[in-house]
């Protein structure tokens, strides 16, 4: 334990949120969180579904097929679920790319 590194660190963080920077450009997910460290929550199983949530985005611009059908009310809850957030960060990260954009053309 390094006994000098106490009090150069601010108060322990009770909860992680997902903070995201594009440039300048700061935005998080407020309603996704964790008391513990993200990273360990990064599981086989989670770096299964990042895999899968990536290669069903290709698919799905390259043909417009969706992995478990057109019907979002027929998909499983967790597939719902990783897609919606999925589209969440996509979504955030173009505004913010497009708001750093506009900032350095001024």
């Amino acid at each position: 334990m390094d006994r000098n590194a106490q009090g150069r660190y601010g108060p322990r963080r009770d909860w992680w949120f997902a903070e995201y920077h594009w440039g300048d450009v700061t935005f998080r997910l407020d309603d996704i969180s964790a008391a513990e460290c993200p990273v360990s929550l990064i599981t086989p199983r989670s770096m299964w579904l990042v895999q899968l949530l990536c290669s069903q985005s290709r698919v799905k611009e390259a043909t417009g097929a969706a992995l478990f059908g057109p019907h979002s009310g027929r998909w499983p809850a967790w597939w719902f679920d990783a897609v919606d957030v999925f589209q969440r960060v996509v979504g955030m990260e173009k505004e913010a790319a497009d708001r750093e954009s506009e900032r350095r053309r001024r």
